[in-house]
């Protein structure tokens, strides 16, 4: 079990710490701000640390850092805090189900992160910084490249390629073998059956209000059980 400081106080931290307790795979020792935002001294029980010379306190040799932070700037963030945690010196670690860890065929890279419940295909690559969430199914020999968000629901099938620095949204769809260029936008229920170039936007209209109100409705369509 390695001795883990994860950069971030927020409720992607929370997600995560709890994530990581469940599996049992790390023991988080410390959070980690930067001193802009260093406003407590205490988060989940476990010292909160400035990311300022971080290292004098916590030696690279004997931790390795988490960064569980969000998609800012589809996930430019993230891919900052990663970057200066190497700088520092540090490995970074990545959180993942013990099934998944134990996968012959399934490759993660540096500070992914997999929900318990999200289902990895064999020969599925992950390369660095992917974030993949509950319900979430990424299809056999898929590879998501660095940097990406993959949000509760979505479906991507076998074959598919996704660029770096996507997000794609919950409940979204991903034909097979699609190619998705780096920086796209997938939104809610979005259905993608053909390959992409970068920095494309693909996004569903809202749902319309039907014109009755709730008791109009329920009234009209007898919408009970007795």
């Amino acid at each position: 079990m390695s001795e883990l400081i994860v950069f971030g106080t927020g409720m992607i931290s929370e997600v995560i710490t709890s994530e990581i307790e469940q599996n049992g795979t790390h023991e988080i020792v410390a959070y980690a701000v930067d001193d802009l935002y260093e406003n407590k001294q205490r988060f989940l029980g476990k010292p909160v640390i400035s990311w300022k010379g971080i290292e004098q306190k916590y030696s690279p040799n004997e931790y390795r850092v988490f960064v569980a932070v969000g998609y800012q700037g589809l996930n430019e963030l993230r891919a900052k805090k990663c970057h200066e945690a190497k700088q520092k010196g540090y490995l970074l670690e990545s959180c993942v189900p013990n099934k998944i860890n134990d996968s012959k065929t399934i490759k993660i890279g540096e500070n992914c992160f997999v929900m318990n419940d999200a289902l990895l295909h064999p020969y599925v690559v992950l390369e660095s910084n992917v974030f993949v969430w509950s319900g979430a199914i990424v299809g056999h020999h898929s590879l998501v490249r660095s940097n990406c968000w993959l949000t509760s629901g979505c479906q991507i099938a076998g074959g598919v390629k996704i660029g770096e620095s996507c997000f794609i949204a919950n409940g979204a769809v991903i034909g097979n073998k699609i190619e998705i260029g780096a920086k796209c936008f997938i939104g809610a229920n979005a259905l993608v059956t053909k390959s992409t170039e970068s920095n494309g936007v693909f996004i569903t209209k809202d749902s319309e209000r039907y014109r009755l109100d709730t008791n109009q409705f329920m009234q009209l369509t007898k919408f009970d059980l007795r």
